[in-house]
């Protein structure tokens, strides 16, 4: 269990009540959905694991987009399981949203936000995630280099990708 979670393996902590980290193992987590999905006569539908590194490894388990940049370096729930994503996907759950990468905090709040209102409002979880993902990419801020101009806030990239342009090599943008 936790051996193998401290040896690289990726999860989702939980604050016990006194305070302390509690980490499951991604196949626990899994197996407790289990009873929860239609293959197994429940209503679970989707998950959404809005947490860094949930998703990627040898095939990416969420609805992610490819071009969405994210490879899953270091994101692997172990090479003999695959992600967290990969598990509760592999489970029975019809539709799984997780990053394939690090999230801001702020990016993933978001995209939370985005998809409960597009679900709340009807859509359809692919449309939803779509729309969420629409929601994080419209976010603007104050330029850092332009007085009076908005800049984009967020891009969906793996910030450990060789597209993003370290500090000292002109900024933060995108490398081509």
């Amino acid at each position: 269990g936790r051996d193998a979670i401290a040896m690289g393996g990726r999860t989702i902590g939980f604050s016990s009540p006194t305070g302390s980290l509690e980490l499951l193992h991604p196949a626990t987590i899994a197996s407790e959905l289990r009873a929860h999905l239609p293959l197994s006569g429940g209503h679970l539908e989707c998950v959404v694991l809005n947490a860094c590194c949930t998703g990627g490894g040898r095939r990416a388990a969420s609805s992610t987009a490819d071009e969405l940049d994210g490879a899953a370096q270091g994101c692997a729930g172990g090479a003999e399981m695959g992600s967290l994503g990969e598990l509760v996907h592999k489970a029975g759950t019809p539709f799984v949203v997780c990053w394939k990468s690090l999230a801001h905090n702020e990016a993933a709040a978001e995209l939370a936000r985005g998809l409960a209102a597009a679900v709340m409002r009807g859509e359809g979880y692919a449309r939803a995630f779509e729309l969420a993902v629409n929601d994080v990419l419209a976010q603007l801020e104050p330029s850092a280099e332009r007085a009076g101009v908005m800049s984009q806030r967020f891009a969906l990239v793996d910030p450990m990708s060789a597209r993003v342009a370290r500090p000292g090599g002109g900024g933060a943008q995108l490398a081509a």
